[in-house]
């Protein structure tokens, strides 16, 4: 019994071990920035070691060296969709991130071989993008650092920082609305015309408005009060139901996928008033048909 019981307890030791060393602090974390664009998803996964008092570049990176923005596993750049980066085209997929620095100049590269160490570095001229960037001055990070500092309706800047110095690139999306299909006549004729509109607060009052709806360029367009921009509808796959796109002088601007816009229909086949429902409230939106 008691050699089974010193047996036991090398064994529970073991197991307690094993289980604790897969969990240790690393001197090198790795952090995952990502941001979702007009439907397109950028990610950067980065181990992120710290400088603490040391020189970042012609320091702990030296000049002229292939080196991996991070530590320990090479950085990686996803994109759920193609996309222009620095304005040069980046089908969808994974690729690991070198960079090149120079006291001349930088290089940003893409490589389409993801899961390599840090020290396998790849040839810069057997990369799949090689772009210049230009290295910029900023307040010290001790922690390397990716970052999404600016987001456009068609894209972001990309942001790296280590100590004093920062590079940025241009991230470009295309844009889905251009892309939807055209809606005939007939697919959106059931909605046309004028409703009385009601939107209704969080506290519970409503104001009363007057809608227009109208088939424009194969969209199903609208207005209320005749306010500039207007909004389009287009279709969530479901009978009689629409996603509600809030566009401005410059085009799109929002779109409400929290609660579609759904029309309820008489036995014609027309349409003759909607509701939309709010986030945190039942109802956010009514309308009622008001031409003949």
């Amino acid at each position: 019994m008691a050699h089974r019981t010193a047996v036991l307890v090398i064994l529970l030791g073991v197991t307690s071990t094993a289980g604790t060393a897969t969990a240790q602090v690393r001197a090198s974390e790795r952090g995952t920035v990502a941001q979702l664009i007009d439907g397109t998803r950028i990610e950067v996964s980065f181990g992120r070691p710290r400088l603490r008092g040391r020189t970042a570049f012609g320091g702990v990176v030296h000049w002229g060296e292939v080196w991996t923005p991070g530590a320990n596993w090479a950085t990686t750049f996803t994109v759920s969709k193609p996309i222009r980066l620095a304005g040069r085209p980046v089908p969808a997929g994974s690729y690991s991130v070198w960079i090149v620095p120079t006291e001349s100049g930088w290089t940003f590269h893409l490589d389409t071989r993801t899961r390599r160490y840090h020290l396998e570095r790849p040839k810069p001229t057997e990369t799949f993008l090689a772009v210049p960037v230009t290295p910029e001055s900023a307040p010290s990070l001790d922690l390397l650092t990716f970052s999404f500092p600016e987001l456009r309706r068609d894209g972001a800047t990309l942001r790296f920082q280590w100590g004093p110095t920062a590079i940025s690139l241009d991230v470009q999306v295309e844009a889905t609305a251009p892309r939807r299909p055209r809606l005939a006549a007939g697919q959106v004729a059931a909605y046309l015309g004028s409703y009385t509109v009601w939107l209704f607060a969080e506290s519970r009052d409503s104001t009363r408005m007057l809608m227009r709806l109208q088939h424009d360029d194969g969209r199903l367009k609208g207005t209320i009060d005749d306010r500039p921009g207007g909004f389009e509808l287009f279709p969530t796959g479901q009978p009689h139901q629409f996603w509600f796109e809030m566009h401005d002088a410059e085009g799109p601007r929002d779109v409400e996928l929290d609660g579609p816009v759904t029309f309820t229909v008489d036995g014609r086949g027309r349409a003759t008033g909607f509701r939309m429902p709010g986030i945190e409230q039942p109802l956010w939106m009514r309308g009622v048909r008001t031409d003949p």
